[in-house]
């Protein structure tokens, strides 16, 4: 069978819309849009209007194609929507760069949440407070030098090689506050799973940073009671350094132990100890799994 009737055999059409630079003789117009028939239509034709309707048929132009069976089939709608229907499905390249991206103007992998383990495990000395923050809502509420213990798992969606990032949501539930910061400190360790000769031993020295909030005063809504927010600090690198892990040591299954810790409280006013509400991390995804559970993931 040649590729102009098995593409003939293949896609219905319900509208042409010719290409700029691509002339169509008068007969198209008139051709069946039941794919057996235009088979037969096109027998005999000049092998130039076939060459002509083949770079039709795989041109951007055509609206409303469908490509595969009767009831198992691929549907792209003049709107440019792409519906899977029957038993239709999608196919990816197994190998770690492959996935789905967004934005057709500068394609790229779209960011998710690792969710850590909450802060209920601290039962010491360092253990934050179950605090009221409004009403009948407690929240967990830190004094300088107050600790949570988390736990990490990385996903199979996670793309090899990049960076990831420590993402604090946090708040204070006075009305007071003028201004300033809160200092956080985090220390970690990382470990590949799987039983693997290198790397399923978690790091010797954990990596340990301090980092800062923007000024709750910024000119926007900082200062108001119970505003929430988010600060973020990259945890990895190109190379292992005293605060960062190297981001190439990261796989699927892999495990962050994370002690995070509220190092110091600079607001300003009459604020209130800050509330964290959650510790997660920022990944960008494939958006994919892996095809295999164990290494080599990839295979």
């Amino acid at each position: 069978m040649s590729k102009m009737e098995k593409l003939a055999q293949t896609i219905k059409y319900s509208e042409w819309r010719p290409d700029r630079e691509v002339k169509l003789p008068e007969f198209i117009k008139d051709l069946p849009k039941n794919s057996k028939d235009l088979v037969k239509a096109l027998e005999g034709r000049d092998r130039s209007i076939v060459e002509r309707i083949n770079y039709l048929l795989e041109s951007p132009h055509i609206k409303g194609l469908t490509v595969g069976g009767d009831d198992d089939y691929i549907e792209i709608e003049s709107d440019g929507t792409l519906k899977f229907n029957g038993a239709a499905f999608a196919v990816f390249q197994k190998a770690s760069g492959s996935g789905i991206k967004v934005d057709p103007d500068s394609p790229t992998f779209t960011w998710r949440d690792l969710i850590g383990d909450q802060f209920s495990k601290n039962t010491g000395s360092t253990k934050p407070t179950l605090a009221t923050y409004n009403g009948a809502v407690k929240a967990w509420q830190f004094s300088d030098g107050d600790e949570a213990y988390m736990t990490y798992h990385f996903t199979h969606d996670y793309v090899l090689g990049t960076d990831i990032h420590l993402h604090t949501h946090w708040s204070q539930n006075n009305t007071g506050a003028t201004g300033g910061t809160i200092d956080f400190k985090y220390s970690a360790v990382y470990a590949k799973a799987h039983n693997q000769a290198s790397g399923s031993t978690f790091t010797s020295t954990p990596i340990t940073a301090t980092f800062s909030s923007i000024d709750i005063n910024d000119g926007a809504s900082g200062l108001n009671q119970r505003q929430q927010f988010l600060t973020e600090v990259v945890i990895s690198g190109d190379s292992s350094t005293v605060a960062l892990f190297d981001r190439d040591d990261f796989e699927p299954d892999g495990v962050i132990e994370l002690t995070f810790e509220m190092d110091a409280n600079n607001l300003t006013g009459t604020p209130s100890n800050p509330f964290v509400h959650y510790v997660d991390i920022h990944y960008l995804s494939r958006n994919i799994g892996t095809k295999q559970k164990a290494p080599d993931f990839y295979e």
